[in-house]
């Protein structure tokens, strides 16, 4: 299984958050243009918002280089006030 995932973290604890299932477009009939498919990046968004709606306090959000290149994902987080570093 893939997922997408948040975890809060300092320098005493590791703790998993979100877990969003990520099913790749070829399974669904449709492929892409399947009204429930969501890339990884859209998941990865949606858990940002989730835990800005629940008032989940972090300073960044941080991840690989897939995400880093994709400027949706930045404009998304943009938009949402939080701070990211996301490897190119």
């Amino acid at each position: 299984m893939v997922s997408v995932t948040t975890l809060w973290a300092d320098e005493r604890v590791y703790y998993p958050l979100h877990l969003a299932p990520y099913t790749p477009a070829y399974y669904f009939e449709h492929g892409k243009r399947h009204p429930e498919f969501r890339t990884k990046l859209e998941k990865a968004l949606r858990l940002v918002e989730r835990a800005v709606e629940q008032a989940i306090q972090f300073r960044a959000v941080v991840a690989d280089c897939f995400y880093g290149e994709d400027e949706g994902l930045k404009m998304g987080l943009r938009r949402l006030g939080a701070g990211y570093v996301l490897a190119p």
